[in-house]
């Protein structure tokens, strides 16, 4: 009887280290791992949301209106596009921008190996549309069939850490194809991304 009680008293003695073990090692322990975080991704959409028959940028939702625009070299207006306010008060990380047009170039010149171009630039405005500042400027260049043209818009200095919570972004895009030529942009995969530094 004696050495069943031991048996016991031993079995629940290992049973109880081992619990507050565990509770220990949950307690105290270390847990590693790795996150990927996504910066966030304004869509070109078609809605006039500055009542100045500008275009949007919609934050994180690639369900936009409007189906294409299109941007000409002979023409000396641009496309505007503007965010909503983005509530960013002096706090956001060092970082540039890539550019995605889903785009063709249109009219272009094949015998003189003529590729459509755009010019990008990228501001913070006020609540209002007025520029606060330039963040970047970058040109997209070789633009002939319909896919994605991705470009970089490298961010000197402070960026949008010096945001006010009622600023916004602000895409301009401008065509700089041969003369003849325009760029058919497509909405629904066409998109900032904001990258880290």
């Amino acid at each position: 009887m004696k050495k069943k009680t031991a048996i016991v008293s031993v079995l629940l003695g290992v049973l109880l280290i081992g619990i507050v073990s565990a509770g220990l090692l949950d307690y105290f322990g270390k847990i590693e791992g790795s996150v990927e975080v996504s910066g966030p991704v304004f869509y070109l959409d078609n809605t006039d949301i500055m009542d100045d028959d500008s275009f949007s940028l919609k934050l994180n939702d690639d369900d936009v209106s409007g189906s294409w625009f299109q941007l000409k070299s002979d023409e000396t207006s641009s496309k505007e596009f503007f965010s909503e306010s983005l509530g960013v008060d002096n706090d956001f990380y060092p970082q540039d921008f890539e550019i995605v047009l889903d785009a063709k170039a249109i009219g272009l010149n094949e015998s003189l190996n003529e590729s459509g171009s755009v010019y990008i630039t990228i501001f913070i405005t006020q609540e209002s549309g007025s520029v606060r500042k330039i963040l970047c400027n970058t040109i997209l260049i070789g633009i002939r069939d319909t896919k994605d043209y991705h470009a970089i818009c490298t961010v000197d200095g402070n960026g949008m850490s010096d945001m006010a919570s009622t600023d916004r972004l602000k895409l301009l895009l401008n065509d700089g194809s041969p003369s003849d030529a325009h760029v058919r942009v497509n909405l629904g995969t066409s998109r900032i991304e904001v990258t880290a530094q």
